[in-house]
């Protein structure tokens, strides 16, 4: 996964389109300097929903 400009990442992703290409474009208008925040609240969601995965699964062996 990687990020393109906005313009150039439209047309990139119609040609991975015709080419059957699965690979991710990302095409964000955020600004990069907030990226790392997106990150780190990304990795916080999954973080969470890890240890209810976790706690769900040590409940069902009761």
């Amino acid at each position: 996964m990687y990020s393109e400009p906005k313009g150039h990442c439209i047309e990139l992703g119609l040609k991975k389109a015709k080419k059957h290409d699965t690979s991710f474009v990302v095409c964000s208008s955020t600004p990069f300097d907030s990226q790392s925040e997106v990150n780190q609240n990304s990795n916080s969601a999954l973080n969470n929903i890890r240890e209810a995965s976790i706690s769900a699964q040590l409940l069902s062996f009761r």
